[in-house]
């Protein structure tokens, strides 16, 4: 999450931004941190700008909010030049996912890493008053229609119930794990794989339960909408055009095994 913010008063300056495990993004009267504790800074952060805003504007402050990199999802490939590519449940390079049961549902927003940083620049040099909460919508999709889609990218995906995995590969299938809510607040879930989240942030004796634990965390809050964003900036600058996931996803995969 980007939050931005600047004298109401002064001259606009670029907003920082704080990259987390995973760089997504929380609309306050949408959804809370309660599965996410890697963010609860972001919660602080929020309710203090909140409060030093709520008699008179101090700050002229935006959270910037796109979601889910798409670029994450063209690991190993790097598809921008300043980050860093991420494991996720929905891992395209070798056809498979962790899925929450009955989440088939829950929406996902994803914009690129390139989209963000052309809307931040153009946000500094917007004329108007910039929106609190600053939604940016590349492409918004059920993780059913990720599915679909990594699907019609990458092969067929095989969908695998709880610890029932197959011994074969099936050649261009997926394997989707479903593990029940229970499994994932408890932390018992047993996947046959996880994401390693490989981040600065985490120390290298810590990445396999720190992995576990950020998995259950991101598929839990999938229900609540914390990935499900606005699009506050799309209609502010109507003359931008985003890249969309399928047209951002075929390109990066297009000749890769």
């Amino acid at each position: 999450m980007s939050n931005a913010s600047h004298p109401a008063s002064g001259p606009r300056t670029p907003p920082s931004t704080v990259l987390s495990p995973y760089h997504t993004n929380y609309r306050n009267n949408r959804s809370n941190f309660s599965h996410l504790s890697f963010y609860a800074y972001k919660a602080t952060t929020r309710q203090y700008l909140s409060e030093l805003n709520k008699d008179t504007k101090v700050l002229e402050y935006c959270l910037f909010q796109p979601g889910l990199f798409l670029n994450y999802l063209t690991r190993p490939y790097k598809s921008a030049k300043y980050v860093k590519p991420l494991d996720t449940p929905f891992d395209f390079a070798n056809r498979r996912a962790l899925l929450r049961r009955g989440g088939d549902d829950d929406y996902i927003t994803f914009t690129t890493a390139q989209d963000l940083a052309n809307v931040v620049a153009k946000a500094v040099e917007f004329e108007g008053e910039w929106p609190v909460e600053g939604g940016i919508t590349g492409t918004k999709l059920s993780v059913r229609e990720l599915i679909a889609l990594g699907e019609d990218i990458r092969g067929m995906f095989e969908h695998v119930l709880c610890s029932e995995y197959h011994t074969n590969d099936p050649g261009g299938a997926f394997k989707v794990e479903h593990f029940t809510t229970e499994e994932l607040e408890c932390g018992n879930y047993k996947a046959s794989w996880l994401p390693t989240l490989d981040h600065p942030t985490i120390l290298p004796e810590d990445v396999e339960a720190a992995s576990k634990t950020i998995v259950s965390e991101l598929l839990l809050a999938l229900a609540e909408k914390a990935f499900e964003t606005g699009d506050e900036w799309n209609r502010l600058l109507p003359g931008y055009e985003f890249t969309g996931a399928e047209e951002f996803l075929r390109e990066a995969w297009r000749g890769k095994p």
